[in-house]
Parts: structure tokens; C-alpha cells; sequence
């Protein structure tokens, strides 16, 4: 039997990786299909409901098989399947899908009070990410544009925290604090797109 030697590119760094390892073969498979599902999700029309639970439900399974991947595959020859850099991989996914689920309840008409613990929640994981995203910037592995989106989402879900007494009464200003979300979120949607694309 004799082995195929599988030559990959690093998806942020593009130099090559060369191995006879199988088990680096399915890594590099089940990244690949990550990464085509966090496109999936970031490429849906989130105006509409359909669009909403897919870009959700893409974000959660790309999240899903970048853990597989932490937790299966040890030593990785790659920058990008490397622990940190897929547990920051993660930590995004899982954010972008709870901003998902926050639009959704936000076309929905939730009470305002739900709307500021979902986003208090988004920006709690986006500030999870962002450390692991200033390192892997830092280490030119990231664009200095990955950073930027994150701490602008971590804003933005910090921006909709209103104190109990200010939830109960249903105050405007928490209200002007949504529209203000969804204009940061429109935003940097439009940031996620550019890092999709490569451009």
C-alpha cells in the first residue's frame, strides 16, 4: 500500500503544507467544509426569516465541526488548524450566530429586556474572540480588518445593555439603541462579506 503525499495551502498564510496523513487529509476536509458553511451563512439575505435560520443554523454547524477539529486532531502542520487559530475560529462562529438569533428576535418584536441580554451575549462572545483574533493579527495570520469587525461587534452588543429599571419601562432610548444595532450590524456585515470574498 503505498501512501499519497496531500499537499494543502494554509487558508490565511497560503504557503503550502505537505503530509502522507490521512487524519491531516480529513482535517483539512472538515475545515474546508467549515469555512464553506460560515460563507454560506454570511452570504444569506438576513432581511428574511428563511435567510435568518439559515445563516444561524450554518454558523452553529461551522462552529460544530471547527471544534471537531480541535478536539480530534492534535498536531497540526498548518497555521489555520492549528488550536488557537480554530478556537478563535469558534469563538466567531458561535458569536455571528447569536447575532443571528438576536436579528431574528429583533424582527420578531421581543421585549426589549430579552433583545439587551441576547445582545449583552453576542458581545460577550465577540469579546471571547477577540483576543484570539488581535494574536493571530498579530502573528500576520488574521488581516488587521478581522480585529476591527470584532471589537465593532462586541460594541455593539455592549451598547444594547440597559439597566432592569430602564427595561421594565420600555425607555425610547433603548429602542434608538436598536436601530443603532442594526445600523452596526448592517456595517459590519458588509466587513464579514470582504473577508469572505478575499478582498
Amino acid at each position: 500500500m503505498s501512501l499519497i503525499l496531500n499537499t494543502r495551502f494554509d487558508a490565511f498564510t497560503h504557503k503550502p503544507t505537505s503530509q502522507y496523513s490521512l487524519a491531516y487529509e480529513k482535517a483539512s476536509i472538515i475545515f474546508n467544509i467549515s469555512a464553506v458553511l460560515s460563507c454560506h451563512a454570511a452570504n444569506q439575505t438576513r432581511s428574511e426569516d428563511s435567510g435568518l435560520k439559515t445563516a444561524y443554523h450554518s454558523f452553529q454547524a461551522s462552529a460544530g465541526m471547527f471544534t471537531y477539529i480541535n478536539e480530534n486532531f492534535l498536531h497540526a502542520p498548518s497555521t489555520d488548524l492549528s488550536r488557537d487559530t480554530v478556537k478563535t475560529l469558534i469563538q466567531i462562529m458561535l458569536a455571528q450566530g447569536q447575532e443571528v438569533f438576536l436579528e431574528k428576535q429583533i424582527a420578531d418584536g421581543k421585549k426589549v429586556g430579552l433583545l439587551a441580554k441576547l445582545a449583552s451575549q453576542a458581545g460577550y462572545l465577540y469579546s471571547q474572540a477577540v483576543e484570539g483574533v488581535q494574536e493571530n493579527v498579530n502573528k500576520a495570520v488574521f488581516e488587521k480588518v478581522w480585529l476591527l469587525v470584532t471589537q465593532v461587534r462586541i460594541t455593539a452588543g455592549l451598547f444594547l445593555k440597559i439597566p432592569p429599571a430602564k427595561q421594565q419601562s420600555n425607555s425610547m432610548p433603548s429602542l434608538n439603541n436598536l436601530a443603532f444595532i442594526k445600523s452596526l450590524s448592517e456595517m459590519s456585515n458588509l466587513s464579514w462579506e470582504v473577508l469572505a470574498d478575499g478582498r
